[in-house]
């Protein structure tokens, strides 16, 4: 009797752990990091030079509410300094959250959901305006900027169309926005990592918070959360076979 309690109470915990999981891929709020390290699970992509990427994209302390948060800043151009954040390539539907703060700068500082080539939905934050970069280079405005707010941003993102709506502080702020395309790129096919980047030669510093990727499409559960929903079924299906 208590080994079919145990099949019955794995089979039931695994069935519960599926939906609460499925569709969150990563969320970040750098909280628990070490002011001054780089961000844990980001990678350094330098593209026109070799920065000193502690002195560019750091944790640092929330300067308008409490808990941390990740810092950019930078003096001579953050076009060349990418950080990215890479996860399993998405092919239908994506919802991609953050907050951004921009603090100053004479340029645009830009967030990507991307397909590691530039290609997807992205956004740019300059001191007055928030803009949507559609094509290669067009820009859309989206909603006004003030500088020391911060904003929360969501991409309700379409793959397969290669479009996607922009949220601005929950409220819809535009829809079907087309992807941006690098420079001989074509359309994205898939989704696989947020970005930071910038353009011309700026001075920027900022925070983004509380980064968050979620598929809306059917997701693979994690191995172990798979391991505990098969291990329940297999002890179900055991169960009512020896009891016939």
């Amino acid at each position: 009797m208590k080994k079919i309690q145990l099949i019955l109470t794995i089979f039931i915990f695994g069935v519960m752990i599926v939906p609460a999981y499925a569709g969150l891929i990563f969320f970040q709020d750098f909280d628990s990091e070490t002011p001054g390290a780089f961000p844990a699970s980001w990678e350094k992509r330098s593209i026109n030079s070799t920065p000193v990427w502690d002195d560019i994209f750091f944790i640092a302390e929330d300067p308008l509410r409490s808990g941390n948060s990740a810092k950019y800043i930078d003096a001579t151009r953050f076009n060349g300094y990418a950080p990215y954040r890479e996860f399993d390539p998405q092919y239908a539907q994506l919802i991609v959250e953050f907050d951004m703060m921009q603090l100053s700068g004479d340029d645009d500082l830009s967030f990507y959901a991307e397909d590691g080539n530039l290609n997807g939905a992205n956004v740019y934050f300059s001191t007055t305006k928030i803009e949507a970069i559609t094509g290669y280079s067009t820009r859309v405005n989206v909603a006004p900027l003030t500088l020391n707010e911060w904003y929360h941003i969501k991409f309700d993102i379409d793959i397969p169309s290669n479009t996607y709506d922009i949220y601005v502080n929950g409220t819809k702020a535009i829809e079907d926005v087309g992807f941006r395309i690098g420079l001989g790129f074509t359309e994205a096919e898939s989704i696989k990592q947020v970005a930071m980047g910038g353009a011309g030669t700026p001075t920027y510093s900022g925070y983004i918070d509380n980064v968050s990727v979620s598929s809306t499409g059917d997701v693979v559960p994690e191995p172990a959360t798979m391991f505990l929903l098969l291990t329940g079924l297999f002890g179900f299906s055991f169960l009512r076979k020896t009891s016939r």
